[in-house]
């Protein structure tokens, strides 16, 4: 007994019980403002031929402290994404066919806290990038994830890190020599 006749262990619980209240609060809190995944863009290669394929690996890790399922496009992963890519003076490329969205048949992925779910988008399959340049790319994707008990985490707009590729005429894996006539001769 303690005083004012209540039990030490009652007291302890009632401490304890209020406690974890304000800890689950504040970790909805945070939920609401933090957004429940990072992406993060990365490619295999910075510079490519004309007519290669521009890979983007993209990265979509879990960071906040519960699951969320996040939904998958099954045959194209590039409609999950806002997909920005500008050109060297800053203009921004058009899809190939903007209103070519196909049907629809994804499902939802559960992401425990620190999971990575990694896909590959093929770019030059939705924009025209046959010109040689510089390009810069980054992807936004929408947030509209549910918890495992079905609570929405929040709305609202994840942006990827920027990234840059060049597309030259030339191979970037050969070998540029010069000879004495003023020639370049491309090996490889």
């Amino acid at each position: 007994m303690n005083r004012g006749g209540e039990p030490l262990l009652l007291r302890f619980f009632r401490a304890a019980s209020a406690v974890s209240i304000l800890l689950l609060f504040s970790m909805s809190v945070q939920a609401v403002h933090q957004p429940p995944f990072s992406l993060t863009l990365s490619t295999p290669a910075k510079t490519l031929k004309v007519g290669s394929d521009v890979i983007v690996n993209v990265g979509l890790k879990s960071i906040c402290w519960h699951p969320v399922s996040v939904y998958r496009e099954r045959h194209d992963p590039g409609t999950d994404y806002r997909i920005d890519i500008t050109d060297a003076d800053g203009h921004r490329l058009a899809k190939k066919d903007p209103d070519a969205l196909g049907p629809f048949s994804g499902f939802f992925i559960m992401l425990i806290p620190g999971a990575l779910m990694s896909e590959k988008i093929v770019l030059n399959e939705e924009f025209d990038l046959h010109k040689p340049g510089t390009y810069l790319v980054q992807m936004q994707r929408d947030v509209s994830c549910k918890t495992l008990f079905g609570s929405n985490v929040g709305n609202g707009i994840v942006t990827s890190n920027a990234i840059k590729f060049t597309i030259s005429e030339s191979d970037p894996n050969a070998v540029m020599i010069k000879v004495p006539d003023g020639d370049v001769i491309e090996t490889k």
